[in-house]
């Protein structure tokens, strides 16, 4: 049963996601204030149907990930219990984007926030065997950074992106403790990666796949902010700009549409250096600053 759910949390271009489908063309997304119904989506050729070979079966995806995970073991995780968390009321509503319930469908914060934050490193690696042909793009980002290099992980999670001996900074409670249990061996802040920091407190600032998952004037004054940290340079790594997303992702990520339409572009126009790292899929974007 487990597999089952987990399976749905990672694929959201599955057949059996038809109901969600149906709700999302009733009730539509909202992309810069103005919603957009699924009919209006599919003319507009925003929203395109996922490739069948990109549609794995739950079959494989079984065998894949009893040949990963000891799910057994997973049980004994003490943040994956709700009650050994420090966390807000359920009922408590945000304004803020980074306490949106939305994403993921989870949320970041509260309980399903804390259920979120225990499966989310499983899914990555489910994510980088499926979609990115077994290639940990993190991992290969990572790997180009020299060894002294003081790093600080803006929007870090679970920390699978943080490097050993780096600094991640994340708003969700919830993600930091299970970035302490399943990374450990690094430093993690609470803290809104808008503001964070002092002036050339680093030497490289990685934004990894946050962009996507944050309005277009919150993605400005955190790669301003990174600007304003960093002293050697800014790598973000996101989503690319001609993936193609199922309606049933948008369902859980209400703010990529805005990403894929604007992010490149400010981007490119503030002097970052593109890479396509997985084509179609993921893209790097390096700002190279060297103050000192």
């Amino acid at each position: 049963m487990i597999f089952v759910f987990f399976a749905l949390f990672c694929f959201n271009n599955v057949d059996s996601f038809l109901p969600v489908e149906r709700q999302f063309l009733q009730q539509g997304i909202i992309c810069q204030g103005r919603r957009y119904t699924g009919q209006e989506l599919r003319k507009k050729n925003l929203v395109l149907e996922a490739k069948s070979k990109e549609k794995k079966k739950f079959d494989q995806l079984d065998e894949f990930l009893e040949s990963s995970f000891d799910f057994s073991e997973l049980q004994g995780v003490k943040f994956l219990s709700l009650e050994n968390l420090n966390i807000g009321s359920s009922a408590e509503t945000y304004e803020e984007y980074w306490f949106d319930p939305r994403i993921h469908t989870f949320g970041n914060t509260g309980p399903l926030g804390a259920l979120h934050a225990s499966l989310a490193p499983f899914a990555t690696k489910v994510i980088d065997q499926f979609a990115y042909g077994g290639r940990n793009v993190r991992k290969e980002v990572i790997e180009t950074f020299p060894d002294d290099a003081l790093i600080f992980d803006f929007g870090c999670g679970t920390g699978t992106s943080t490097p050993k001996g780096s600094v991640g900074i994340d708003t969700s409670p919830e993600m930091l403790a299970a970035a302490e249990v399943y990374y450990p061996g690094r430093r993690y802040i609470l803290g809104n990666i808008e503001s964070f920091g002092e002036d050339n407190s680093c030497d490289i600032v990685l934004i990894s796949f946050v962009f996507h998952e944050m309005p277009f004037a919150a993605r400005k004054k955190v790669f301003e902010n990174a600007c304003r940290v960093a002293k050697k340079k800014v790598v973000v790594v996101d989503i690319s700009k001609d993936y193609c997303p199922s309606e049933t992702m948008l369902m859980g990520e209400p703010y990529v549409l805005c990403h894929l339409e604007n992010t490149e572009e400010y981007l490119t126009q503030q002097g970052c250096i593109v890479e396509s790292l997985v084509e179609g899929h993921v893209n790097a974007f390096t700002y190279n600053l060297n103050k000192i």
